[in-house]
């Protein structure tokens, strides 16, 4: 089983550092590295962006790709994956190995601990026996 990570819960609520860089270009257009350091997440947005082909980098600029702006009408597939774990369900396993990748979900592992009584108890329930 698998949950969001607290930086899987930011970015579900705050949207993906690649997302917020594209939707800045969509508007503007062009900007310079200097001018998107100052936004938070800046190298996960463009190391993200640039492995999906949504931004050009030329120097010291940065533009949105056709991707880029195809992508402003569509949720990703990590967006979509974050919202089904969020709501309890498990994404496709491509997704899944994404966001584990990325650190955004992680498995939830559950360790039960029993007394020597409970497991006696409970040995006797499932094979009765009247020589115990």
């Amino acid at each position: 089983m698998h949950h969001l990570t607290e930086e899987g819960k930011e970015y579900l609520s705050t949207g993906l550092p690649e997302r917020n860089l594209i939707k800045f270009l969509s508007v503007k257009d062009k900007a310079t590295m200097a001018e998107l350091s100052k936004a938070k997440n800046f190298s996960v947005a463009i190391q993200w962006a640039k492995r999906n082909g949504w931004i050009k980098v030329s120097g010291n600029f940065v533009e949105l790709s056709d991707l880029g702006r195809n992508a402003l009408a569509e949720k990703s597939a990590v967006e979509n994956a974050l919202e089904i774990l969020s709501a309890g369900d498990t994404p496709k396993e491509e997704d899944l190995k994404i966001l584990l990748e990325r650190k955004l979900a992680e498995e939830k592992r559950e360790r039960m601990i029993f007394t020597e009584k409970e497991i006696t108890k409970s040995f006797e329930f499932a094979f009765p026996c009247e020589s115990w």
